[in-house]
């Protein structure tokens, strides 16, 4: 359509319409004039090189001082026609009634003056944009290669390159925002001025590129145009670039590779090691890496990681060059040279930015060479003994190593990755450990929930599970990765003390901690849980450390793989742990992190099902794994059941995964895919019901039931048994709330609503604080899943925003009776399954009775409230006719205590507010407090 295509012009400084401000050529003349003298400035006084750097400014980066102007112009225009605008609305006032409504158009007025003052503003951005990409057209809007820029444009390119770099840190300053121009301005010049900034991070001499050698020409020709010119183009005829920034990037894999004696100068070690030669080392100088004071190496370093954390242009380039993207890697492995402080603090944080912003190139898969030269290189990088004496960067290996890993749909390139994260589990070191952990995960997420086969990857984490002392070394690192843990529990006891510590140790977190975090931070959203908008959503055990979602996440997508091999080998080690003896006795942080991991191992196993499978050992009744977990259940300390408890529930969230249908925005994947549950090889819908009704079973039957007998609080030494139980009743009630009943709850979960149901109605008068919290946080937890509203006294059908939906006709609602067989005992005898073989019948209550239930405890809760408030109106009268003196409670005065009102409301109602004609405990107690404060307490009596 535009027809042939027409020759174009070289590319141009600035300037291309309209009038002509000087003679041509002035801007290149000026160009060169300053890059011959960069060298002799760059020994001069920060302020004088401030002075030649804001002249550069104006010659590499045109335009910038207008657009600067033109958005203070903005800011200011602004807020001047926010002040003296009209409003549009003022419109409407200044309409002329006999004109009609369509006189005056409905805008917004400003000042002639505001008007012309933003169009000066408008004018003034406009052309610091025309200016700043001025050589761009519409047959050429970008430019392709840094060739077509002038030679002296690239000369003080390069030249800008040596004072982002300089030992001065106030000129590293003032030069870096300029370089950022430059490079945004021209891409193209991305790529010659890159290696500048790797040969820094590597302390190797940089490579001849053309900016560079360009930079030395017009350096050694001066500043007269006549002269340079025949000079630059002289010298970049000569240059082989390319040639020469293959030859840098080949020491650099060397210079990876190589070790760094102890002691040894970094910048020389580095380029004996690749072998660099001594005359180009010395052409190049001490900006170019031939050598230097450690001020200076430390400034070449500070200014490279500035330069490439800073600018876009030289990301996109490392994350589309597959050329670039392997000598970043490599420069960055290579950058243990360097053994200063401050060099070593400005790496760590170029690492955290490029792991937070890893992407691999497009065109470098694991079927081509260069991805597998490189993938080989950094597994043996990463190997524990080959980078011993350089702790830190062994970790940078193996951070990299994960973030090269293929999926499993790769085939036979992600087997060795497989092999060395199994290897880093059997480590010594716990950060190893971790990235091995997580390498894990990432792999069985895939294989698992996203249905990647692998035939060789499953076969090989089946033979490790196999191997002797694997669930030994997987149980001893989720007992020592309990970090939030040893946190809460060095803050113990030390008032206000828990946020300092925190700050302090965010602040004075090693470069280990903080790798280790971005790598966790990116995991965390494969295993997020439970679902909520905020932190206050999940557990107390899990906001403390002592249950750590990934370890049971990490065990049940093993046991999911490899069920059986997971049950055989966890075990032994799951038992050990979860001792009851040690249970009771868990006072300290090891205690504690030991109990923790015997929740998550034995959640893990639950979630998937494993224990539960007619082909896993020890039967397939899962006996044995919910015999371990009621005996936690009711032995553990009151600190420790939170945490059995959160393992109850996460073990019913996968059994409910892997027996009902997907539902939920977190099972969605793609358009035409869904997650799959983490459920073990095999798992029938039967069987995870079986497993869910252990489950369920175990929690209900870990104490007595809430029913208050005689002595207030039950039978003697009942309730800590009553707290424990109803704290996992509460977690499993939290997060079957999670699924709609709309598809259908399983038999099992509708038995256990039942009987939730059924127990909070005879509960609601006990006599401890403890219990009755719990039993209102319960107690809301249901009213809101279903749906309660006031339905008067003649029932009828929900409200239209209940999950559960009332019958028309609540006496037609029939029992589902089913009879389930129960292969084998759940462990703790007594009449309780432990011959095996007995048959259990489930009276399940239908989604109309459920409704019907919750109704009834929520009409209860009203004559609760009713019949408390009708006492505390009466002790309040009764307190204010006996005098001011008078008080309740027991506390001496002028007058005796009014005697309590029998509470014919509540007797009326059938209401448990009162007992044997006395008031209810908290009755007296919000009466005392009221007698104490009358006025205050007025209005929470009527409320």
């Amino acid at each position: 359509l535009l027809g042939a295509p027409q020759p174009q012009p070289p590319a141009c400084v600035a300037g291309g319409q309209g009038p002509v401000v000087g003679a041509p050529g002035t801007r290149e003349a000026v160009a060169a004039a300053l890059a011959a003298v960069a060298p002799a400035v760059s020994g001069l006084d920060s302020e004088s090189i401030g002075e030649y750097l804001a002249v550069l400014g104006l010659v590499l980066c045109n335009g910038s001082i207008e657009f600067a102007a033109g958005n203070a112009m903005r800011h200011g225009e602004a807020k001047l026609i926010a002040a003296v605008a009209e409003p549009a609305a003022a419109g409407l006032l200044l309409q002329d009634a006999a004109q009609g409504a369509a006189a005056r158009p409905w805008r917004k007025r400003v000042p002639r003056w505001a008007a012309m003052l933003r169009l000066n503003q408008a004018v003034m951005w406009r052309c610091s944009q025309h200016a700043f990409r001025a050589w761009a057209t519409v047959s050429r809007p970008e430019l392709h290669t840094h060739v077509q820029l002038p030679a002296p444009f690239l000369a003080l390119t390069g030249a800008m390159c040596t004072f982002a770099t300089h030992p001065l840190a106030a000129v590293r300053a003032e030069a870096q925002p300029l370089l950022d121009g430059v490079v945004k301005r021209f891409p193209v010049a991305a790529r010659p001025t890159i290696p500048h900034f790797l040969a820094a991070l590597s302390g190797l001499p940089a490579p001849d590129t053309l900016s560079s050698v360009l930079a030395r020409a017009q350096a050694a020709a001066g500043p007269d145009p006549s002269t340079s010119a025949a000079a630059l183009a002289a010298a970049a005829a000569g240059v082989d670039e390319a040639g020469a920034v293959t030859a840098f990037y080949a020491r650099l894999a060397d210079a990876a590779e190589s070790a760094t004696p102890a002691g040894g100068s970094s910048t020389g070690a580095a380029a004996a090691a690749a072998g660099a030669p001594a005359a180009g080392a010395a052409a190049s100088g001490s900006a170019a890496g031939g050598g230097g004071t450690q001020a200076e190496e430390d400034g070449r370093v500070d200014g490279a990681v500035r330069a490439l954390s800073h600018c876009l242009s030289y990301w996109r380039l490392v994350f589309r060059d597959h050329a670039a993207f392997a000598a970043m890697i490599h420069a960055l492995l290579a950058s243990r040279v360097h053994n200063s402080h401050q060099a070593q603090a400005a790496l760590s944080g170029l690492l955290v930015n490029y792991v937070s912003r890893f992407l691999t190139p497009p065109a470098m898969t694991p079927a081509t060479p260069e991805w597998s030269d490189l993938a080989a290189r950094v597994l043996r990088l990463a190997q524990p003994e080959v980078l011993r004496s350089s702790w830190r960067y062994s970790l940078t290996a193996n951070v990299l190593a994960l973030l090269l890993m293929p999926s499993p749909a790769a085939g036979a390139p992600a087997l060795p990755f497989v092999r060395h994260i199994l290897a880093l589990l059997r480590t010594t070191m716990l950060p190893l450990r971790q990235l091995g952990a997580g390498g894990l995960v990432l792999v069985l997420t895939r294989m698992v929930e996203f249905g990647e086969s692998n035939a060789a990857i499953e076969a090989e984490v089946k033979a490790w599970l196999a191997q002797a002392g694997s669930g030994d070394a997987l149980a001893a690192y989720l007992a020592a990765d309990h970090a939030t843990l040893d946190a809460q529990e060095a803050a113990r006891d030390k008032r206000g003390a828990t946020l300092l510590e925190m700050q302090a140790r965010l602040m004075g977190m090693g470069h280990d901690e903080l790798l280790l975090k971005v790598v966790a931070a990116s995991l965390d959203r494969l295993q997020r849980w439970p679902e909520g908008g905020t932190p206050d959503w999940q557990p107390e055990a899990v906001r403390g450390g002592l249950f750590v979602v990934p370890h049971a996440r990490l065990v049940a997508l093993l046991s999911a793989l490899a069920p059986g091999e997971a049950v055989a080998a966890l075990r032994e080690p799951l038992e050990r742990l979860a001792n009851v003896a040690a249970t009771q006795q868990a006072a300290h942080t090891g205690d504690k992190a030991d109990q923790g991991a015997a929740c998550e191992a034995m959640a893990g196993l639950l979630a998937a099902g494993a224990p539960f499978l007619a082909s896993a050992p020890a039967g397939g009744d899962g006996a044995w794994a919910a015999g371990l977990l009621a005996k936690q259940l009711q032995a553990a300390s009151l600190e420790l059941s939170e945490a059995w408890a959160v393992c109850a529930r996460f073990a019913l969230r996968g059994l409910m995964d892997a027996c009902t249908p997907p539902s939920g925005l977190h099972h969605l994947v793609a358009a035409g895919r869904v997650r799959a549950p983490v459920a073990a090889r095999g798992l029938t819908p039967s069987e995870a019901q079986a497993g869910l009704g252990h489950v369920l079973h175990t929690v209900l039957g870990s104490g007595p039931t809430l029913a208050v007998t005689a002595t207030a609080g039950g039978e003697a030494g009942s309730l800590p048994v009553q707290i424990k139980r109803l704290r996992a009743a509460h977690q499993c009630c939290r997060e079957l709330t999670g699924f709609s009943p709309s598809a259908g709850l399983p038999p099992q979960v509708r038995a256990f609503w039942g009987t939730m149901l059924g127990e909070l109605r005879t509960a609601l008068d006990h006599d401890v604080m403890s219990l009755r919290q719990q039993l209102g946080r319960t107690m809301g937890v249901l009213l809101t899943y279903f749906g309660v509203t006031d339905k008067g006294s003649t029932g009828g059908a929900s409200a239209d925003g209940s999950p559960i939906k009332v019958t028309a006709d609540p006496a037609a609602d029939g029992n589902d009776v089913e009879m389930a067989e129960v292969p084998g005992g759940n462990g703790r005898g007594a009449g309780n399954g432990s011959s095996g073989g007995a048959v259990m019948v489930v009276v399940v209550p239908t989604p109309g009775q459920l409704e019907e239930a919750a109704h009834a405890l929520a009409q209860q809760l009203v004559n609760a409230v009713a019949a408390a408030t009708a006492e505390i109106q009466g002790m309040r009268t009764a307190g204010g006719a006996a005098g001011p003196s008078a008080t309740v409670g027991g506390s001496t005065g002028a007058a005796a205590a009014p005697a309590a009102p029998a509470a014919p409301a509540a007797a009326a109602a059938g209401c448990p507010a009162a007992k044997g004609g006395q008031p209810h405990p908290a009755v007296w107690r919000a009466a005392s407090h009221e007698a104490a404060e009358p006025a205050a307490a007025a209005p929470a009596a009527a409320a």
